[in-house]
């Protein structure tokens, strides 16, 4: 066998394998592109289950949102009603419907939310015009008046399934917001019970402690001084546990202005960044209602 037919044969040989190697090249990479394909639509499979799933938590909060708030007067003494309530002339105040929207769509009212007489003088304070639901890059925003109503909004995010008994709040405002109660009688994981404690037992001043009593919150913290804000920002583990954010906007009161505004407002949305929830109240007695919303504004817009 002459040295040429060998040469031909290991020739021919190495084509083929030649030809066999890159068909199964073509065919790994065949392969790796299939697996790829199902893997993205795999993906985009979860993403819109994800999605259907999200799309169904907020049809559902928004119905059960607007089943309680509605618009309506409180006249009796009981709730935010009680304060001054047998030497006011003006014996009601009013509670906002809610509805979808941003937190620009965020008005002053006309009607009394909060009435107190001091000095002599009846002081009847005009709130929102309409609560506000609104979506910070997934998490629901509530924005209200008068505080206690944060106490309702907690419990529908609870049972939503949005935070986990026993999380953390960190409560930004000019005032603690710890008094206790005239009682305990709600249940939490009842709307029911939940609306009507919140408006017709709590007050802007009683909200916090049933929601720790309730084990709803384990951890609190408060800001509401210049040091307690310092001392905040010195913890090196703030967002290594989850935890709702309440700000009432009081915080940027006059008798806040003490404390540099960048500050305060740099705090909130770095805040804001990873909370679970979020609200924010207004509180018509203690800050002026269009101040309130300038603030909100800067707080929740981009830098």
């Amino acid at each position: 066998m002459s040295n040429d037919f060998l040469s031909e044969n290991d020739e021919n040989g190495l084509t083929s394998r030649k030809i066999n190697n890159i068909k199964d090249i073509e065919k790994v990479k065949e392969m790796k592109e299939i697996r790829e394909t199902k893997k993205i639509i795999d993906t985009n499979k979860e993403i819109n289950k994800d999605t259907n799933k999200e799309r169904e938590i907020r049809n559902k909060r928004i119905s059960l949102l607007r089943r309680y708030y509605r618009g309506f007067f409180i006249e009796e003494e009981v709730g935010n009603n009680v304060f001054s309530y047998s030497i006011r002339e003006d014996k009601k105040i009013y509670v906002p419907k809610i509805k979808e929207g941003s937190y620009m769509d965020v008005e002053v009212g006309v009607d009394t939310a909060f009435s107190e007489v001091q000095d002599g003088e009846e002081l009847n304070k005009a709130g929102l015009k309409n609560f506000i639901l609104y979506y910070h890059e997934g998490v629901p925003v509530y924005i209200f008046d008068n505080h206690n109503h944060a106490f309702f909004f907690w419990c529908v995010e609870l049972n939503l399934g949005k935070f986990s008994m026993g999380s953390r709040l960190i409560h930004v405002d000019q005032h603690k917001d710890t008094r206790v109660p005239e009682n305990y009688d709600v249940n939490i994981g009842d709307m029911d019970s939940a609306f009507n404690y919140t408006n017709f037992t709590l007050n802007v001043g009683n909200f916090i402690k049933p929601a720790l009593e309730k084990g709803m919150f384990e951890g609190l913290k408060i800001i509401d001084s210049e040091y307690s804000l310092h001392e905040f920002k010195k913890q090196a583990n703030i967002f290594d546990k989850p935890y709702s954010l309440d700000v009432d906007l009081d915080f940027f009161s006059e008798d806040m202005s003490y404390i540099d505004e960048d500050k305060k407002i740099d705090l909130i949305r770095e805040l804001i960044s990873k909370a679970e929830v979020i609200t924010f109240a207004t509180s018509p007695f203690f800050i002026d209602q269009s101040l309130a919303i300038e603030k909100l504004i800067k707080c929740l817009s981009e830098k």
